[in-house]
């Protein structure tokens, strides 16, 4: 499968399953039209948990294991060379809390704005299996706060650093229950 322009670069990529249940990677190139309108969980790579809302705030996100809630669900919708990630159980997308720019803002589910949404847009970034996501609006990346892999542990921005396994993910589409 070949796929073109991402980040203006030629990417190509074949979708291999990843050995797990509950769906294959994302090929090499998420904002492609084949992703538009698919969910996916969202999974560090330093923990294996996923992107999850707390239950307790219902806006923080945090990771937790996958149960197959719906707040561990996010719908992938291209944006330009950007996404957005709605979740599934209130369409609220994931934002870059009082649109902080400082490394440890936390990262939350928010109404989706009408204009001036860049704190609610993200790049998928890098090669392979496991990416960065990038908040357009800061242009800090996604991160398992303090590196830990326990459950409730929230999400914040920070400044990306090579092989800090917190900061990388990979979206797996799943299959989507009447």
């Amino acid at each position: 499968m070949k796929w073109i322009a991402c980040f203006g670069l030629l990417v190509a990529s074949s979708v291999l399953g990843s050995g797990r249940s509950g769906g294959a990677p994302l090929p090499a190139a998420p904002n492609g039209p084949d992703l538009d309108g698919k969910t996916v969980k969202i999974v560090n790579k330093h923990s294996g948990k996923v992107v999850t809302v707390d239950p307790e705030s219902n806006h923080y996100l945090i990771q937790s294991d996958y149960n197959e809630s719906k707040t561990q669900q996010w719908l992938v919708v291209k944006d330009g060379d950007f996404l957005k990630l709605a979740c599934r159980e209130n369409d609220k997308v994931m934002d870059v809390m009082l649109d902080s720019k400082d490394p440890g803002g936390a990262i939350i589910q928010w109404d989706e704005k009408e204009t001036k949404t860049a704190n609610q847009r993200w790049r998928w970034e890098g090669d392979g299996r496991y990416r960065l996501l990038r908040s357009k609006w800061s242009d800090l990346v996604v991160e398992v706060a303090e590196g830990s892999k326990e459950n409730g542990i929230k999400l914040i921005q920070a400044k990306p650093e090579e092989k800090r396994d917190c900061q990388y993910w990979e979206m797996v589409i799943i299959p989507i229950k009447p």
